[in-house]
Formats: structure tokens, C-alpha cells, sequence
């Protein structure tokens, strides 16, 4: 992040950064599994094949419950015929509608496919017993303005085993706590367009991460839903467990005018989309050891801009401008983010959860929310990361002085390393690979780089190790030259400030047209 300010140093007033929109979602754990359902059977005498008799009856008390409240208020509670209707648009009408600002907006349910039981009979054991099943139920859906978090909605599942998720925005929940600071901001949407004082913005951000988030959303499941605090579930206790379901940490660059975001951006957005392979076309085609999904970036044209998108293990880091304008003194907004829908291809320095007490140690972060601040770290590295690649765009220094640095041969713990060769012929191949803008989420791997150098993937073990051993005298050359970095206690590498300048101001260079230099040369 400092060195994208250094290079902006009198247009950009400041940064914040901090939660966006985040999804938690409450699991009853004891209820998550088929053993601990049969054990819930148990305890309050009910026979598998009387489930659903039993399952009904619990859904007509909690349906009574979570609908009761909000009609005593006077709100509205609606079913809706489908569950793809945009809720969103029709509670803002809502709010404009009635002017609300505070207290319950309205309940609305709907049908909605859910993963639960089942009781199946055995002909030939002659039994009942419960499996998993996919089936349908309804939904609602709680929408208010909670004291501390603004606009907030609350989603309970009405049948076994009733997951719950809760959705809030941060910088809402900023502006509830500039208010009670006495000072003063403007907004447009979820982004803040002048703000009193940054620096106490930003603490205000950051008091968000010391939350007792199960207090926290232990009072909005009970709002939601005030059997809760009744024992409702019987002699079974079933306390919820939560977790981080969709987590969007952004940081805001505040350029003081429209005009200075619209004279850098776009110029960024073209640096992003040619070296760090942002493209309207899928351009990762192959799949990490670790990866779940496809590994892509994209440029994306929206109504405020222009957006970059990269995607990595169903994780995005995304970039664009919100350059609204709604008084003459607003400042335009350059977002970088990081969503985390999978923070488990991540690390956190812990104990293990069946021995609290015993040695931590680097493992696979969890979606509980006591790795929540650890996310926010992560996600933040990653933002820092993606503004300071951004920056290697405008880069003073000639392309034959930063190249004449990698051609010569340098000296690497006593032993001599040869210069790169930064051609279609030598190891341009190699620069395009350790670049490419995934790797700014979590770093690559000497197998991430093989998935990359070889077209083809190899079933023989001889040559899997042998390219393993090509790939890691590479990175020992990467290294000598100082073009990347090992990540402590990990397999995994990332570029260094110096690598990203260079190895950008060379691809850049190499993927010019002729005729692209010859305008640059008209302009000079």
C-alpha cells in the first residue's frame, strides 16, 4: 500500500479500510449430522418414523414466533411466490415508502431448497431410521435497522435443523458509529464520499474487529427468533455455532477529485488487465492441488466504471472506481477487495480445537469467527498487495535499465547465479507465470508454477520430479535476483516490491504494438 501512495502523494486524501458486506451464518452442530439428529430424537422420545409429525409441529410454534413480533409492530409480513425475487429492491420501497430509519422493516418467507432429514423404512430389517435429504421449505426473512449495525437482515431456515444467517454491511455499520461520534460524513450507497476525519473513521473501523461477535449475533437470532432463549428444542441443548459464510474486506482510496481518479484508473485498469491477466476470456484453465474451483480474472465494464476481477479458489480480489459526485467537494473512491468464501486455502498460527492448551502451529484457516481477525489480516495483505502491483504501472526508470539488472549474473549465498533472459526463447514464460494476478491472494508454489510451465500434465513419477527439480532451481534464480520472496514456514512464494516493478515494466514493454508506441511517441 505505501508504495501506491508514494506515487500519488497530493491526490489521494487518505484510505480506508475495513468490513464491506459480511454474511455469518449460525449452525446448530449438535443437529448437523445424523448421529447428533438421532440423539435429538432420543432425548425428547420421538420415534424416527414420527419425525415429520414432530418436525411440523416445531415449525408451526417457530413459524408463530418469528411472524408474532413483527405483526404486533404494524410491519408487513409477505410470502413471495419465488424465492429469485429481488428482496432487496422490494424492502428498499419499503423503507422509502414508511420513511423508516429504525426498528423492524418487514418479514417476507418464501420456499427455498434446504439440506435435512428424512425417515426411511427398511423392508427387509424391518426398520426406521433418518437419512439426509435435499428437499424444500420456507424461509424468512427479518429485515431491520439494528441499533449498533444499521441495515441488517436475518435468515432462519423453518425446518430441521433451522441454520440461521445474518447479513450486515460495515461501512453502515461505520456510519452508526460516526453519528454517535458527532461527526459528520456523506454516502452514496455502501461508500463513504467525505468523511469529517479519517483517522478517527479508520479507529472506528477497526474497534468492528474487537466485536464479541457470538453476543453480538446471539441477540439478533433471539430478535429473529425468541424461542431461542426458551429452551425451545426440549431437554436438547443446542446452542448455535457461527461462522463466516462471505466476507468482503475493503479498502478505499479517497482521490480528492473525480478528475484525478478518471486521469490514473483507467491506465491502472490496462496495466491490470495485460500483466496481471485480467481478460474478458477465461484464462486459467488449470486446477491446483488445492483449488476448488476456476482460477480466472476479468475486466468488467459497470454503470461507475471500470472493474478487475481476479478469481482463486472460489476467493476474488476485485478492483474498481466509484467516482460518484454528489456535491462539488465529494472524493471519488478507488475500492480494492478482497471476499473470502473459502478462508481454509489460508493459514493461521494456532492451537488445534481438540487441544486448546497444546503448541500452535501454522494450520488451514477455520470459518468460525475466532479466525475472524485472522481473516481480516489476510485479507488485507491481500489488498495492500493488489495497490502496490497496481502502482508498478507508472514506473520512471527506463526498461533497459531494469533489464540490464536481471542479464547479468549475480553472486547467491557464495554461489554464482546466471542472469535471466527475459525472451520468448528463455525465461519470459517463467516472468508471465510467477505475475499472474491470482497469486497475489495467497503466493504460489513450485507445483503452481509446473501447472503453468508444462501445457500438459505427467502420470510418470520420474518426470513429475524432474520438473519439480527444473521449477525449484528457477526459483532459486527468482530469488538470487531478488525477484521473489519466501512466505516464512511455508511452501509458497510472492513477489518482492522490486520484482513487481520490473518484471511489469518488461511485460509491458513486450505486449506493446508497434502501433501503441508509435501514438506514445506522437504524444511525447
Amino acid at each position: 500500500m505505501n508504495t501506491f501512495l508514494t506515487k500519488f502523494p497530493s491526490e489521494v486524501v487518505g484510505v480506508l479500510s475495513g468490513f464491506d458486506r459480511v454474511i455469518m451464518r449460525g449452525t446448530i452442530r449438535r443437529l448437523a449430522y445424523l448421529g447428533g439428529m438421532s440423539a435429538y430424537l432420543a432425548t425428547n422420545r420421538v420415534q424416527p418414523q414420527d419425525f415429520k409429525q414432530h418436525a411440523m409441529e416445531v415449525t408451526a410454534r417457530l413459524r408463530e414466533a418469528v411472524e408474532g413480533p413483527v405483526l404486533r409492530e404494524g410491519r408487513p409480513v409477505l410470502f413471495l411466490n419465488s424465492g429469485r425475487t429481488d428482496k432487496e429492491k422490494l424492502v428498499g420501497e419499503i423503507v422509502a415508502r414508511d420513511g423508516l430509519g429504525e426498528g423492524t422493516i418487514c418479514l417476507l418467507s418464501c420456499v427455498e431448497p434446504c439440506r435435512t432429514y428424512q425417515a426411511h423404512g427398511d423392508r427387509q430389517k424391518r426398520t426406521v431410521d433418518l437419512r439426509p435429504h435435499w428437499g424444500k421449505c420456507t424461509a424468512f426473512y427479518k429485515y431491520s435497522f439494528h441499533p449498533q449495525l444499521g441495515y441488517i437482515h436475518a435468515r432462519i431456515q423453518s425446518w430441521f435443523p433451522f441454520p440461521v444467517q445474518v447479513y450486515f454491511n460495515g461501512r453502515e455499520w461505520l456510519t452508526r458509529q460516526l453519528e454517535a461520534a458527532g461527526l459528520g460524513y456523506r454516502r452514496a450507497d455502501n461508500t463513504l464520499l467525505w468523511v469529517e476525519d479519517l483517522g478517527r473513521a479508520q479507529e472506528l473501523l477497526d474497534d468492528q474487529l474487537q466485536t464479541c461477535w457470538p453476543k453480538l449475533l446471539e441477540g439478533i437470532l433471539c430478535d429473529l427468533n425468541p424461542l431461542q432463549a426458551q429452551g425451545w428444542l426440549g431437554q436438547f441443548y443446542a446452542p448455535y455455532y457461527w461462522t463466516t459464510f462471505g466476507v468482503e474486506w475493503a479498502t478505499d482510496m479517497m482521490f480528492r477529485t473525480p478528475e484525478a481518479l478518471a486521469q490514473w484508473y483507467p491506465a491502472l485498469a490496462l496495466h491490470s488487465m495485460r500483466t496481471l491477466s485480467c481478460t474478458d476470456v477465461l484464462r486459467f484453465y488449470g486446477r491446483g492441488p488445492r483449488f476448488t474451483g476456476e482460477v480466472r480474472s476479468k475486466l468488467v465494464v459497470q454503470k461507475e466504471g471500470l472493474r478487475t476481477k481476479h478469481r482463486a479458489a472460489g476467493n476474488f480480489l476485485k478492483a474498481y472506481d466509484k467516482a460518484y459526485a454528489v456535491q462539488s467537494d465529494d472524493w471519488s473512491v478507488l475500492r480494492i477487495e478482497t471476499t473470502t468464501n473459502h478462508p481454509e486455502v489460508y493459514k493461521a498460527f494456532r492451537t488445534t480445537e481438540n487441544h486448546p492448551e497444546g503448541p500452535k502451529r501454522w494450520l488451514p484457516l477455520r470459518k468460525g469467527v475466532a479466525d475472524l481477525h485472522r481473516l481480516t489480516q489476510v485479507s488485507q495483505a491481500a489488498n495492500d498487495r493488489y495497490a502496490d502491483a497496481l502502482a508498478a504501472a507508472d514506473c520512471s526508470e527506463s526498461v533497459a535499465t531494469l533489464a540490464s539488472r536481471l542479464t547479468q549474473p549475480v553472486t547467491h549465498r557464495s554461489r554464482r547465479v546466471r542472469g535471466l533472459r527475459p525472451w520468448p526463447g528463455g525465461d519470459l514464460p517463467l516472468l508471465r507465470a510467477v505475475n499472474e494476478g491470482d497469486h497475489l491472494l495467497n503466493g504460489f508454489r513450485n507445483r503452481d508454477l509446473r501447472a503453468r510451465l508444462y501445457a500438459k500434465p505427467t502420470d510418470d513419477h520420474a518426470e513429475q520430479r524432474r520438473r519439480s527439480a527444473r521449477v525449484g532451481r528457477l526459483l532459486r534464480l527468482l530469488r538470487a535476483h531478488g525477484l521473489i520472496k519466501k512466505i516464512p514456514k511455508t511452501h509458497r512464494y510472492q513477489m518482492t516490491e522490486f520484482g513487481r516493478r520490473v518484471v511489469t515494466a518488461l511485460l509491458t514493454a513486450l505486449d506493446a504494438t508497434t502501433a501503441e508506441l508509435a501514438r506514445l511517441a506522437a504524444v511525447a
